[in-house]
């Protein structure tokens, strides 16, 4: 249900200091990685950030197999996401289940300073989790496996993007993260 939302909502981003909102499928493009042909858009992720940081342009892209689109808008047009088609929906969707690969990218640029990271998590058919799941749950894994050391000084409410401050925490946390997913930086320390 969580993607249906995110692709019937509209996003918000900020785009020179301001928040706008933006239609699912914004921005649509064609890409190749890896040899294989996808989609990809404007969508809502990462929604925390907009309220936390101070940024002038942000904005949250997903990548989709080349086709999801048009199968997405025939699910939706057929009323295969209506509250009373849903569970059916959900049952004939995820009986079908194969190898599967999952990117990621994460650009931030500050002044003249630019960073960029690739993600990539695979799963075959037999596993248990699925590599988007290994993406979106290793972090949260990580961080309650951290939280439990004895180690661990910080107290009260944590954000993602405050523990990111405390470089040996990060460096800790991203250690243990490489275990489960690819990371790779595309650019040099600046």
């Amino acid at each position: 249900e969580d993607l249906i939302e995110g692709h019937t909502l509209k996003s918000i981003l900020i785009r020179n200091g301001k928040k706008i909102k933006v239609l699912p499928f914004s921005d649509y493009k064609k890409e190749k990685i890896e040899g294989i042909e996808t989609e990809n858009y404007l969508a809502e992720g990462l929604d925390s950030l907009l309220y936390s940081l101070k940024v002038k342009n942000m904005s949250y892209r997903v990548l989709r197999p080349l086709g999801f689109h048009n199968f997405f808008k025939y699910l939706e047009n057929y009323g295969f996401f209506k509250k009373e088609n849903i569970d059916l929906t959900k049952k004939i969707l995820e009986e079908k289940k194969g190898d599967n690969l999952t990117f990621g990218e994460v650009k931030i640029k500050i002044e003249k300073k630019k960073a960029i990271w690739k993600l990539r998590s695979s799963s075959k058919k037999n596993e248990k989790l699925s590599s988007m799941q290994k993406i979106s749950g290793i972090l949260p894994v990580v961080l309650a496996r951290t939280l439990l050391e004895k180690d661990f000084y910080q107290r009260g409410l944590l954000f993602l993007e405050k523990l990111g401050e405390d470089k040996n925490l990060f460096n800790r946390i991203l250690k243990e993260v490489k275990k489960e997913i690819s990371i790779t930086r595309l650019t040099k320390n600046q």
